[in-house]
């Protein structure tokens, strides 16, 4: 609830007990405890300490391999997190690897248009902006948008995606507006308003 709320001062400690319990009851290798240490993570990265997130990303990487295997979506989830903190701690290289390692696994076990792969095309659209690839950042962000349209018909939780899908088209705008695009950021963000404005 205080997650949801972005009150992740209030999350934190409630996130750290979680953890602290499951190593108690099961073992600092366990699959519930790579799940904890992420939420952790989560926190830690929505709270800017992002040199604490990478070591709690890190370690969750390790456990969730080692207890799920590679090719599972845990991993994928807890590479892509490491990846974004990484970009953020300017670490472009680990960040790349990781997110693409994140990609693999996704599209391999979910296909190419899943809203789970959009996510991660959004990260490493923000890599691609980071390290100055407006272009390489554009096309992928229009990659993410194009399946946010795909599949948020079919979603249950159409708000949530279509929030995603608005959060992607600012993300066009911005760079549109950039590159002195002033007529097609006006489009972009034109329609991220009226569909928040839905929401």
């Amino acid at each position: 609830m205080y997650f949801n709320q972005n009150e992740y001062k209030k999350a934190l400690p409630l996130f750290e007990a979680i953890l602290s319990a499951q190593v108690r009851r099961f073992s600092p290798m366990h699959a519930s405890v790579g799940a904890a240490m992420h939420n952790v993570g989560v926190c830690r990265l929505r709270l800017g300490q992002h040199a604490l997130a990478e070591n709690l990303f890190t370690e969750a990487v390790q456990i969730r391999k080692q207890t799920l295997g590679m090719q599972h979506l845990e991993v994928a989830a807890s590479l892509s997190k490491l990846g974004s903190t990484r970009v953020a701690l300017r670490k472009f290289d680990a960040a790349f690897d990781d997110i693409q390692k994140a990609l693999r696994v996704a599209k391999s076990l979910l296909g190419e248009e899943h809203k789970t792969v959009a996510q991660i095309l959004g990260h490493l659209g923000c890599f691609y902006f980071e390290v100055g690839e407006i272009y390489a950042s554009l096309a992928t962000f229009e990659d993410a948008l194009a399946i946010y349209r795909v599949v948020w018909s079919s979603q249950t939780d159409r708000d949530a995606c279509m929030a995603q899908l608005t959060d992607t088209l600012c993300n066009i705008g911005s760079i549109q507006n950039r590159q002195k695009w002033y007529g097609k950021a006006v489009e972009t963000f034109s329609e991220a308003l009226d569909l928040h404005r839905g929401i």
